[in-house]
């Protein structure tokens, strides 16, 4: 009768107040104790049973365009701390300025914010031929000398001074951005963010919901539940809390799974054909592929033999278009990087 009662109270992530009053009735010899206390762990059990599988459902809902661009800008600021920090020059009334609530800091002059602009230049360039040309598209450049790009949901890109020095050629710089403009035409992340939520969702309510559950904990699952109550999510009314949790779990899944084979795959498609419509030689695509080391840098990808082999469709299928296009060399101060 113990063990059961044990893993009852395991298996709904209770505070076991329920089951130590009933452990207390069994020492007494008290059966009616027993058999109400093994009720009461009963029913707090169906109670988190049934708002986990209300959890379970969030994986399956699509999010809407103010949810994928309210967690992106969250996931992206997640991102950005994880570096050495964003590669541009801020003007001298940056600490008097960030103070005063709606006043922007702004950027400064000088070859870092050079580069910013040229990044974004042809980023916007890139995703003004995409699927999704009305996204608020964010181009960041980052102060770390390894080579690595990625992305978060929304329109945000960040490439590192490291892939900037890696490219020959602005074509190539092309193809990096193309490919994480991929991923967020794709939504890609937004099928982990799902599964994100979803997941979160259901530890926070077993958790939460439990007999002498924490405060925090409460709170938490109180946030999940009026996400299950609402029509749709709307992270502006979400509490900070909520918004770390989802946050840093999508930061750490995109920084340790990536965004899986499939994924990437279609991502190398639409940087090829955002290549094509931009005007860039879209070879240089296999040119970059093949100096690269084999899975990625950070992120796991697939081997670039492989991805070399599914461009070849593609290849046929663009061999008109591409003829003429060009491998323009990179701005001075893109080349500056590379010293």
């Amino acid at each position: 009768m113990k063990k059961a009662l044990i893993i009852g109270c395991v298996l709904a992530v209770s505070g076991c107040a329920s089951l130590q009053r009933t452990l207390n009735a069994a020492s007494r010899g008290d059966t009616r104790g027993v058999v109400s206390g093994a009720s009461d762990l009963g029913a707090e059990a169906k109670r988190i049973k049934a708002k986990q599988d209300q959890c379970a459902a969030l994986e399956k809902q699509q999010a809407t365009y103010e949810e994928e661009t309210g967690i992106g800008g969250a996931v992206a600021l997640n991102l950005a701390n994880r570096t050495s920090g964003v590669y541009i020059e801020i003007s001298p009334d940056l600490a008097t300025s960030m103070p005063q609530a709606g006043v922007k800091p702004k950027p400064g002059k000088g070859p870092k914010t050079d580069l910013t602009a040229y990044i974004n230049r042809i980023g916007k360039t890139l995703a003004s031929s995409s699927s999704r040309p009305g996204l608020d598209w964010t181009f960041v450049v980052l102060d770390s000398d390894t080579p690595n790009a990625f992305s978060a949901p929304g329109g945000y890109v960040f490439i590192t001074t490291g892939m900037i020095a890696a490219v020959d050629n602005e074509a190539q710089l092309a193809a990096v951005l193309g490919h994480e403009i991929g991923h967020i035409t794709g939504r890609h992340a937004m099928t982990a963010y799902a599964k994100t939520k979803s997941t979160s969702c259901s530890t926070a309510m077993g958790l939460g919901l439990a007999a002498n559950a924490a405060k925090d904990a409460v709170s938490l699952a109180g946030d999940f539940d009026g996400l299950l109550s609402a029509a749709r999510v709307d992270l502006n009314k979400a509490s900070a809390e909520l918004i770390v949790k989802l946050s840093d779990g999508l930061a750490d899944e995109l920084v340790s799974r990536g965004n899986g084979p499939e994924f990437e795959h279609q991502a190398d498609a639409v940087a090829y054909e955002l290549m094509v419509f931009s005007g860039y030689d879209p070879n240089e695509f296999e040119k970059l592929l093949g100096k690269l080391p084999d899975g990625g840098f950070l992120t796991p990808h697939p081997a670039n033999k492989a991805r070399i082999a599914k461009l070849e469709p593609l290849k046929k299928d663009y061999a008109d278009w591409s003829a003429g296009l060009k491998a323009p060399a990179l701005d001075p101060v893109a080349k500056a990087v590379k010293k």
